[in-house]
């Protein structure tokens, strides 16, 4: 029993005890849950408060910013990102980052570069990108990722996007101001060191074109020619010549006016819609071809004197493009060219004056060589005539001594008497001779013309040497062809006699002496020729001067006085004609040319000849003129030629009037108002009804290039301004003859 007691005492005892020691656990425990609970809060405040911070640092930055993990969902995203690219809230709801890369490539200018850079970026995973977004709304997007590594695996990419389009305006008005100054002062630079007008005018047009930002530039500008008349010159900048060529010069307008007045610039966005534009006939706007114009500014140039030297003008076909800047920019540069072409004319000037002193001093020495060159031909004259009277007065006394001696009815003074008698005819042509050359000086020699057939004259020329045995040691050679020209008897005769006097002097015996008459390109032709001692190159360019001869010795075997081709060139050209001399050199002859114009009517040709004439004169030509001036001469000239002339004042109405007449020949003028001299010819050849008519082109451009495009529009002929008359009829004469 005791034992028991013992044993629920000790039982007892050890309950109590574990009691106690699982109460001190519990204790402990629930202290250490509270610390634990304590310490959990304190970190999770902890937690949110740096998540806190880092949302408010990713909403307080200005750059969008994207997180996505590997596997292309959305992670985390700012307002900012979301705000840049406008992303509706359906698509953020959905968190995949392949909706949001479509409705971001949308708004990109180039949507496939966008997504190709985008599938680099995934492929190749580098650490960090960059590059520009320019996007459809004119904004500049910059783009930026970079990899997300977490223990040192990649978990995703944050992507930065930032607007830079300020940023990048900015940039680029520097770049552009750093090129407008860098061309302002290469512009200044050449300005200053141009000296020569024309390049100076270049350098200026190509730089404000440049700086202005116009598609093309030009400058107008007033010049003055050789005679003093005032020319309308340009310089071109952004544009073929050719592009202007057919358009012709600016003309005072209400547009253009206020410029070559040097009124204030005039700047429009839109030139289209200007109240000054369209205003003036034939075109009311822009000709047909012109370069397309919309904005539109024009600076006057002035000098510091006033003068409105001229005006600078540029186009672009887009409108808005000139802006109030570029105006004053290019007011400056207007004001700098000014001054420039000031000096450059200055230059000019002292380089004209100088040039001209220059002149002056080479004209004083020329002038006082051909003076000394003159005495001392009038010395040699002098000597010569001498020379050449006291031969036939020796001869002559020598006669009247032998008549004396052995009486006058001796067989000796016969022949005395012919030596006198043929002496006395050469003084009295050595006579003739100074008083011809003494009337040519003073220029009253004067003409008294009849119809004259020119073989017949030469003829006439020849039997009167052949008598006077002139001819007997050389071979004569003659073909002459019936040719009627108006000329004064005696003074054809002089100019057929000296030219064959000449031929004989200065050939020797047994040699060859050729004479022809024909008719050439409507003139009569005459031409000596022979075998010679000839000329040389030297003696040609001075042989029709006053006194000069050939190569003389010392016992004058020749003879002449040196004045008888003076005289023939003045006969010639008093005839309306021309002569000219030529020869190989000396030992190898020489060949004198005369040209002469033939009677209006040829009384040698025949009747069929005379009757195509009439036709041709009856021909139909068809005249395109826009100037009535020159349109009303030209018809009265030519109808005076008996042409029937069908006058037209533009290039449509031309074309009516060759399809309603059906002319031989059109006359064309190249710069017509509505459609080019070019044109009509084209649509002329293209039509079955026209396209063998003849067609002569009238043009003030006469360069080979302004020929070869004639023929290659379908013209027969190709004719400068102003219009030669004569040779307007030949040409007509010559077209009709194969197409009547």
């Amino acid at each position: 029993m005791e034992n028991n007691d013992n044993e629920e005492n000790l039982l007892r005892s050890v309950a109590l005890q574990n009691a106690q020691t699982i109460l001190a656990a519990r204790q402990r425990a629930e202290e250490e849950l509270l610390q634990a609970k304590a310490a959990l809060e304190k970190k999770t405040s902890e937690l949110a408060h740096s998540l806190a911070m880092v949302r408010a640092t990713l909403e307080a930055t200005t750059d969008g910013i994207l997180v996505t993990d590997n596997a292309g969902t959305v992670i985390d995203f700012n307002e900012k990102f979301v705000a840049f690219w406008r992303i509706s809230p359906v698509i953020l709801q959905q968190k995949l980052y392949r909706l949001l890369q479509d409705s971001m490539a949308a708004q990109c200018l180039d949507p496939y570069s966008f997504l190709a850079k985008e599938e680099s970026i995934h492929s190749h995973s580098p650490t960090e990108s960059v590059d520009i977004l320019p996007l459809s709304d004119g904004r500049i997007c910059e783009r930026y990722s970079r990899l997300q590594v977490v223990d040192g695996a990649s978990v995703g990419r944050v992507w930065t996007f930032r607007d830079v389009t300020q940023q990048r305006r900015v940039e680029f008005a520097l770049r552009e101001e750093g090129r407008i100054l860098e061309l302002l002062n290469k512009t200044g630079t050449a300005i200053a060191s141009h000296l020569k007008l024309e390049s100076l005018l270049q350098e200026i047009t190509d730089a404000a074109t440049e700086l202005s930002g116009a598609k093309f530039g030009a400058f107008f500008h007033n010049s003055k020619g050789d005679g003093g008349e005032v020319l309308m010159l340009y310089t071109l900048s952004g544009a073929s010549r050719e592009a202007f060529e057919q358009l012709g010069h600016p003309r005072v307008t209400a547009l253009f006016g206020p410029t070559f007045r040097g009124e204030p610039p005039i700047r429009s966005d839109d030139i289209v819609h200007d109240p000054r534009y369209g205003k003036w006939p034939p075109h009311h706007g822009m000709p047909p071809g012109h370069l397309p114009v919309r904005s539109y500014l024009a600076v006057p140039v002035v000098s510091r004197s006033g003068e409105v030297i001229g005006g600078l003008f540029f186009g672009h076909p887009e409108p808005g493009i000139f802006t109030e800047r570029t105006e004053r920019i290019l007011v400056g540069i207007a004001a700098q060219a000014a001054v420039a072409v000031d000096n450059a004319r200055l230059y000019e000037a002292s380089q004209a004056a100088a040039a001209e002193r220059s002149r002056l001093l080479d004209s004083e020495r020329s002038a006082r060589q051909l003076a000394e060159e003159q005495n001392r031909s009038k010395d040699d004259f002098l000597a010569m005539l001498g020379h050449e009277l006291r031969n036939p007065l020796s001869a002559i006394s020598a006669g009247v001594k032998v008549v004396q001696l052995v009486g006058p009815t001796s067989e000796k003074a016969t022949n005395a008497y012919d030596i006198i008698s043929r002496q006395t005819v050469h003084l009295n042509r050595i006579v003739d001779d100074l008083l011809d050359a003494a009337r040519m000086l003073a220029g009253k020699i004067s003409l008294q013309k009849q119809q004259i057939d020119l073989a017949d004259a030469v003829k006439t020329c020849l039997a009167a040497l052949e008598t006077a045995g002139r001819t007997a040691d050389h071979f004569i050679a003659v073909s002459l062809e019936q040719v009627l020209v108006d000329a004064d008897p005696t003074r054809l005769e002089q100019i057929i006699s000296n030219l064959l006097t000449n031929a004989l002097r200065y050939t020797p015996s047994r040699g060859v002496i050729s004479i022809s008459v024909e008719v050439k390109a409507g003139e009569a032709v005459l031409t000596v020729s022979d075998n010679g001692i000839g000329m040389s190159a030297s003696l040609i360019d001075r042989v029709f001067e006053p006194f000069v001869q050939g190569e003389r010795s010392l016992d004058r075997s020749q003879g002449g006085l040196g004045i008888g081709l003076t005289l023939v060139r003045k006969l010639v050209e008093l005839h309306g004609g021309s002569i000219s001399l030529t020869s190989l050199g000396m030992g190898h002859g020489s060949t004198a040319t005369v040209h002469l114009p033939m009677c209006a009517i040829l009384a040698s040709h025949t009747e069929s000849t005379l009757s195509t004439l009439a036709d041709k004169r009856r021909a139909k030509v068809l005249l395109i003129e826009d100037n009535p001036d020159a349109r009303e001469m030209t018809s009265t000239m030519l109808q005076l030629s008996d042409y029937h002339v069908i006058q037209a004042e533009n290039g449509m109405r031309g074309l009516e009037l060759a399809a309603m007449y059906c002319p031989d020949v059109a006359v064309i003028d190249i710069g017509l108002p509505d459609l080019t001299g070019y044109e009509v010819a084209k649509r002329l050849r293209a039509d079955i009804h026209s396209r063998d008519m003849r067609l002569i082109a009238l043009t003030g451009y006469s360069g080979q290039e302004d020929v070869q495009r004639a023929l290659d529009a379908g013209f027969d002929k190709h004719m400068a301004k102003p219009v030669n008359f004569s040779r307007l009829v030949s040409a007509l004469e010559l077209l009709t003859a194969s197409s009547i």
